[in-house]
C-alpha cells in the first residue's frame, strides 16, 4: 500500500530538518497514528528546540516550502478551529472519496473513515509557525519544544536519529527513554489489527518519534497542564487518549510514568480504580504543580463552569 500524503509529508520535513541539523520530535496526531488509532487528520506537528525555529524555517522555505502562514484571520490561529473548518475539510473528503454523487461514503482505505477523522483534531495547539501544503489540503506545525515537551530533557531530545538507532538496536541495554524512530519494527506494532496504528513505516525515511509510553505520557502532560482550560484545548487531549486507550484486545498495552498510574487506570475503566477519569486527573494536575512540573508559567486561564 502507498503511504499517505500526511506521512510524507512528515518524512520528507524529518529529512530537511536532519539536513539541517534542527533538533526535532514528530508529535501530534500523525505521530500518534503509529502507536495509537489510526486516524491522521492530514495534519503534521513537529517539536522544534526553541532555539532552532527561526532556522527550521528558513530551511524549510529555503528547500521548497511556501513562507509560512501570515494571515492573522486564519483558522490554525486559534485553539478551536470550530465547526465550519471542520465541515470543509469533511466534505472536501467525501468528495474525494465519493466520486458518484449521492453515492454511499467508501472507506478511506488508509485510516478506514469516510471523512470524520477532522472531528477528532477540532482543537489544537497554536504553532510558533505553519504552512499550508496543497493549498488547505494539509498542515506542517512547529511548536517550540518548551510548550509541548518541557519534562523532557534538550540533550534527550536533540540525539541524532543515527544515535538513536544505535541506542534503540535489538539487544541494546540502555535504550532511550522516550523516543524511538518510526521504522522501528520492535517497538511499534504491525499493522492489521483492528484499532492498531498504522505500523512502522518501515520504507520510508526514519522520523523521530515519542515511544508508546512516552507519548502516552506526553498527552498526559498536556491534559493536566490544559485541564478546564478557557479555550478547550483539554478536549484535544482527551480524543487522543481514546485513541490511545488499552480498551482494546489488539493495542499496544501502554506503560505510564508512576504519577499518571491512578490516571491511566480510570481512563481504561480497570478494577482497581475507585475514581473518574477527570477526577484522577485533577489530582494528577495537583500533584505535577506542587512540583513545578507543569510547563512554562504562567499556566494558561481555566474555564469557571469546569470540564464540560
Amino acid at each position: 500500500m502507498m503511504p499517505n500524503t500526511a506521512r510524507l509529508l512528515t518524512t520528507n520535513t524529518a529529512y530537511l530538518l536532519d539536513e539541517a541539523r534542527i533538533k526535532y520530535v514528530a508529535i501530534g496526531w500523525q505521530a500518534l497514528d503509529t502507536i495509537g488509532e489510526e486516524k491522521p487528520p492530514g495534519e503534521v506537528d513537529m517539536a522544534i528546540l526553541d532555539g532552532q525555529i527561526a532556522d527550521a524555517i528558513k530551511h524549510l522555505v529555503t528547500a521548497g516550502f511556501d513562507q509560512p502562514c501570515n494571515r492573522p484571520n486564519c483558522a490554525e490561529l486559534k485553539i478551536d478551529r470550530g465547526d465550519p473548518v471542520i465541515k470543509e475539510r469533511e466534505l472536501a473528503r467525501a468528495r474525494e472519496l465519493r466520486p458518484e454523487l449521492g453515492s454511499k461514503p467508501v472507506l478511506d482505505p488508509e485510516s478506514g473513515y469516510a471523512g470524520h477523522c477532522w472531528a477528532y483534531a477540532r482543537w489544537h495547539g497554536i504553532a510558533e509557525a505553519h504552512f499550508h501544503i496543497n493549498g488547505a489540503d494539509y498542515l506542517l506545525s512547529l511548536h517550540r519544544k518548551s510548550q509541548t515537551l518541557w519534562w523532557m530533557s534538550d540533550e534527550e531530545f536533540g540525539i541524532t536519529k543515527e544515535d538513536l538507532a544505535i541506542a534503540n538496536a535489538p539487544g541494546s541495554e540502555n535504550p532511550h527513554p522516550h523516543l524511538i524512530l518510526s521504522t522501528d519494527a520492535e517497538r511499534i506494532p504491525p499493522r492489521g489489527e483492528p484499532y492498531n496504528g498504522s505500523g512502522p513505516w518501515g520504507t520510508l525515511y526514519a522520523v523521530k518519534i515519542l515511544n508508546p509510553d512516552s507519548f502516552t505520557d506526553a498527552v498526559f502532560f498536556l491534559l493536566c497542564r490544559y485541564l478546564n482550560h478557557e479555550e478547550h484545548l483539554d478536549k484535544m487531549c482527551l480524543n487522543m487518549i481514546a485513541c490511545l486507550k488499552d480498551k482494546s484486545p489488539n493495542r499496544l498495552k501502554k506503560n505510564v510514568r508512576p504519577e499518571f498510574k491512578h490516571l491511566w487506570d480510570a481512563f481504561n475503566g480497570r478494577a482497581n480504580s475507585k475514581v473518574l477519569p477527570l477526577v484522577a486527573a485533577k489530582y494528577a494536575r495537583s500533584y505535577l504543580a506542587g512540583r513545578n512540573e507543569l510547563g512554562p508559567l504562567p499556566l494558561p486561564p481555566v474555564r469557571e463552569e469546569g470540564l464540560d
